[in-house]
């Protein structure tokens, strides 16, 4: 199955307005992930079509450089 990572979802109307996203790509045979901050991991997380969520607190576990690679290691 491919997969589709929604990324920069920081804040909530954001999030609201890409879960339809998320549902057409499941009908195209995608896994959906949404790359959003600790405020917004609610919403994504309770979505059907949404098979996983990646928090990035760049305010705080992972801020900076050594954060950000951490991030992109569990996206992978």
């Amino acid at each position: 199955m491919a997969k589709a990572l929604i990324v920069q979802t920081a804040f909530i109307g954001d999030v609201v307005l890409t879960l339809p996203l998320a549902s057409a790509l499941r009908r195209e045979g995608f896994e959906t992930a949404f790359l959003v901050v600790p405020r917004t991991a609610e919403l994504p997380a309770s979505h059907p079509d949404v098979s996983e969520v990646v928090i990035y607190d760049k305010r705080g576990r992972d801020g900076g450089l050594p954060g950000l690679l951490r991030t992109a290691g569990e996206v992978r």
